[in-house]
Formats: C-alpha cells, sequence, structure tokens
C-alpha cells in the first residue's frame, strides 16, 4: 500500500510502500502520461510526471539494494503539480481507453491522488485545507503548453521558507499552481520572450532560481 506523509520540516511529501507497490504505481503513471510527443500540448506536464516518476523507481533500486521499503521525498510543489497534471492525463485517456488494465489503472491513479490529498488534510488545518480541496480537484485541468520553469520557480521559493512558514504556505502554493494566474502569466511571458530572443525550444529555457538536490534538503 502506497503511504503518503508529510516529512518533518514541511519542505514536501515521504512516498512509501512496498517494492510491488512502488513498481505498480510508477507503471500506472507512466501508462497514462503516455509516450513522448503522443499529446503535444501536455507534453511539458508529462516530463515532470515522468520525472516523479524516475524518482519512485530509484527510491526502488535503493530498497532492493538495501531490503528496506522503497520510498522517495518529493517538494510539496511538485507533489501538487503532479497531482493536478494526473486529472488532465485522465481526461485524455478516457478519449482513447485502448488500454486493456483501463478500469485498474485509473482506480490505481486516483487512490493515488487520494492519498495526496488525505496527507494534506491530516497537516493542515481544516481553513486552510479547504482551498487545496478546490486545487486538486478532478475538475481541475493545467492549460495546454503549460510553462513548467513557474514550477522550478515555486519549488525554489518554497524552500526559502522556514519550516512554519512552509506549512503555512502549501494551500497557497497548490492555488498558484492550479489558478495560473498572474504571476504564471509573468513567467511564461518571460521564458516565450526568452525562447524567440536565443530561437530556442520553450523548454531548453532555464530561469536564475536553483534549489537543492534532494540528497541536500532538510525534509
Amino acid at each position: 500500500m502506497i503511504q503518503v506523509r508529510s516529512t518533518p520540516n514541511y519542505a514536501g511529501a515521504s512516498i512509501t510502500g512496498s517494492d510491488r507497490d512502488v513498481e505498480q504505481l510508477s507503471r500506472m503513471l507512466e501508462t497514462l502520461a503516455g509516450d513522448e510527443g503522443e499529446h503535444p500540448g501536455y507534453e511539458s506536464a508529462r516530463v515532470r510526471v515522468m520525472g516523479f516518476c524516475a524518482e519512485l523507481r530509484r527510491a526502488l533500486a535503493t530498497s532492493e539494494q538495501e531490503s528496506a521499503t522503497a520510498g522517495a521525498k518529493i517538494l510539496w510543489p511538485e507533489l501538487i503539480f503532479v497531482s493536478i497534471a494526473l486529472n488532465g492525463f485522465i481526461k485524455l485517456f478516457y478519449r482513447k481507453k485502448t488500454d486493456p488494465d483501463w478500469d485498474r489503472t485509473l482506480a490505481g491513479v486516483r487512490k493515488f491522488q487520494e492519498s495526496v490529498a488525505a496527507c494534506l488534510r491530516q497537516t493542515l488545518k481544516e481553513p486552510a485545507f479547504r482551498p487545496v480541496t478546490g486545487a486538486l480537484g478532478s475538475q481541475v485541468f493545467l492549460e495546454e503548453n503549460y510553462v513548467t520553469q513557474y514550477l522550478d520557480e515555486l519549488n525554489a521559493q518554497f524552500l526559502e521558507l522556514d519550516p512554519q512558514r512552509r506549512l503555512a504556505s502549501i494551500a497557497e502554493f497548490a492555488k498558484r499552481i492550479a489558478q495560473q494566474g498572474e504571476d504564471y502569466r509573468k513567467c511564461k511571458s518571460s521564458v516565450l520572450e526568452a525562447a524567440r530572443l536565443y530561437q530556442c525550444p520553450v523548454d531548453e529555457i532555464r530561469l536564475r532560481e536553483r534549489y537543492k538536490a534532494a540528497s541536500e534538503i532538510v525534509w
């Protein structure tokens, strides 16, 4: 069974489970996200979902070497983004329904999303959790060609906060990801302008924000 728990300093969540459960979740998410270029408008979101799967598989490899339960730590903005992005991939998956294990895949992915929401419910006080519920809702979709450099910006900002401010800001960051408001539009405009200036693909543009590797974060 996959378990999602907030880390002690509220930097993110620890996702743990048996080797079998982690492998199964990884395969379900990879199936849902599809192949490279399959949904051009959602390629940037697919890359982040696949990055999350890569973290799960690294955790799986470590557990096999150490005979331990597999577990990965993911920053809260990143995990919230992945959970929201899955809503869009589920919608796309509904259109084709070619996978023979569709029902099982959908149930597994929804169960994972519910685990993320349940963790946030346990972590946040009720007034803060209510807007998070709205942000994670199954009818909340990210725009096509989402500029994921914005997510890098949010991850960097979130890590700069002390633990209590992180806890107090989770709902705000979830709202910023889901609503794709003015600060997202400003980031998107900067990224698109830079891509035009340097005549390169949008996904090759990197912002100045840099944040620590998972191994360096005091979770």
